[in-house]
């Protein structure tokens, strides 16, 4: 029996439940379906439970395929609005394994080092073949390699210090290790854009998202997160930039009153961030409460009293100062609304 449904060229057929020997369970396979995916007589395919929809089970006809790699091809354009870069990202964020990027013209330096310049952004992917109209880049690394919580662990980690590093270069001058600060961001980007690309693989192939032990409700936490940190990354950079601009132009150094309440405002910004990180592997909803609850009632206190005491000691960092006190109140809210809050879901 089939039946139509909504999506175009979706099967949807009901069959029978049939019994020989007394115990073996059988139903025959859509005759359309297995024309689609080429199976033949001895073929074999993977069975296993549905982790979307309760009591279904699931039929993959490509588990034990030597090459599930996935191609696409970008063609260089001349386009005002076209983006080399962002084509590749795109590309590779979309989980392919293979990209050929082609051009009918010869590829010009600039675009090769364009190429060159956004796979060293991308973990994992390397040029394996280039001619004077082609280059071939692949991603040499299994969706399943590296467990995608801890490549976001690892991300809490580096923003996790970066933050008590840009604070630290603020309060002691040192502008080296702001730089150094700024470096890191990158390793952040890198990360973030090697957990979507994990991400979207799962979602999109039943058998990653098996193998990795991860439903589809846990991706779109884990994306919620993903963007949160990576955000906060950005806000640190920012902070950065405005210590440069700004705070360390000036001839007036900032009062250790000050510095001292900086710190440890920025000792409470990264505790929450910590235990937010403990929310998200131990899914505790004490934890959470803690966090949103009690936690943020002691920043916001802190944080008012900070911007107290900025505000009765006018001077040229008054105003740079304040705006380093905006970005972490945003950073404390990825802790304990972005990220906690998803445990209270």
């Amino acid at each position: 029996m089939s039946s139509k449904n909504n999506k175009k060229d979706q099967i949807f057929e009901i069959r029978k439940v049939q019994v020989t020997g007394g115990s073996t369970f059988l139903i025959s396979l859509p005759k359309k379906w297995v024309n689609k995916i080429k199976l033949s007589q001895g073929d074999q395919v993977a069975i296993f439970e549905s982790e979307i929809y309760e009591g279904s089970l699931v039929i993959d006809p490509k588990y034990s395929d030597t090459d599930r790699t996935k191609k696409t091809s970008i063609e260089i354009k001349t386009d005002e609005g076209f983006d080399l870069s962002r084509e590749i990202i795109a590309a590779y964020l979309f989980g392919y394994d293979l990209i050929e990027i082609k051009s009918d013209q010869n590829i010009s330096p600039d675009q090769r080092e364009e190429i060159k310049n956004t796979t060293q952004r991308l973990i994992g992917i390397e040029i394996v073949e280039e001619s004077s109209k082609i280059i071939r880049v692949q991603c040499l690394i299994s969706p399943i390699a590296l467990p995608l919580e801890k490549t976001i662990d690892r991300i809490f980690i580096i923003v996790s210090q970066m933050l008590k590093d840009a604070i630290y270069a603020i309060i002691h001058g040192d502008t080296k290790l702001a730089d150094n600060v700024v470096d890191r961001d990158e390793e952040v980007n890198r990360l973030y854009f090697l957990s979507v690309r994990q991400l979207r693989s799962s979602i999109q192939d039943a058998n990653i998202a098996r193998l990795s032990d991860i439903t589809p409700l846990q991706c779109l936490d884990y994306r919620v997160i993903a963007k949160a940190i990576e955000s906060a990354g950005d806000f640190i950079v920012e902070i950065i930039r405005i210590y440069k601009d700004e705070i360390a132009v000036q001839k007036e150094d900032i009062p250790m009153k000050i510095k001292n309440k900086l710190n440890d405002l920025t000792q409470t910004v990264y505790d929450m961030m910590q235990k937010a990180k403990k929310v998200m592997t131990s899914k505790s909803m004490k934890l959470a409460i803690e966090v949103i609850g009690h936690d943020k009632e002691i920043f916001k206190t802190k944080a008012d009293d900070l911007r107290q005491i900025i505000k009765e000691n006018p001077s040229g960092w008054f105003l740079p100062l304040d705006s380093i006190l905006d970005l972490l109140i945003k950073i404390s809210d990825i802790a304990g609304i972005d990220i906690a809050d998803l445990v209270m879901s």
